[in-house]
């Protein structure tokens, strides 16, 4: 039988706050807040552009843990955006976080999957409208080519973090 589940004893808690936990969000948030500064992206669809803030957003809560990611890393790179999106940030960490969390691997690719296919595109389409920037459909189109990207990309760091540093193993 297949778990795809981690039992109580292999998952972290939720609001652990200790000083490796402050150290790896405090470490992605600033490289992501130092990647936006220094305007690091790939043009893909027109304006819309694939930042690595937004992998390192992903990756960085497997090791900080979701609350502390949320709070800190996703505030932290969202600061260097033009638009207030560090709320939206937040709460991507935060489902990133706890998909580590709570499920063993490779099944919390499947829940970055859900997070990166319908959370962030309805997410970012509300946002694009309420801001007037572009219509919910319009903004979807950008969103999905961009999240084709991440997800390999996300899934290769990992695994090369995960295999290579002893360290961060024990997180994943």
């Amino acid at each position: 039988m297949v778990q795809i589940l981690k039992s109580k004893e292999e998952r972290r808690p939720l609001f652990q706050f200790g000083s490796k936990e402050v150290g790896y969000a405090a470490a992605f948030g600033g490289l992501g807040f130092a990647m936006r500064s220094l305007g690091i992206w790939v043009p893909v669809f027109g304006p819309w552009g694939a930042e690595p803030r937004d992998v390192l957003n992903f990756v960085g809560p497997a090791f900080s843990g979701p609350f502390i990611g949320a709070y800190i890393q996703g505030f932290i790179s969202g600061l260097a955006s033009g638009i207030p999106d560090f709320w939206l940030l937040g709460f991507w960490t935060l489902l990133a976080g706890l998909s580590f969390n709570y499920f063993k691997r490779p099944w919390y690719y499947l829940a970055l999957c859900f997070d990166l296919y319908v959370f962030i595109p309805l997410a970012w389409g509300w946002y694009a409208e309420f801001l007037g920037i572009l219509s919910f459909w319009a903004m979807l189109v950008p969103i999905f080519i961009t999240n084709i990207v991440y997800l390999p990309v996300i899934i290769i760091v990992v695994e090369v973090l995960r295999k290579y540093g002893k360290a961060l193993r024990r997180y994943l």
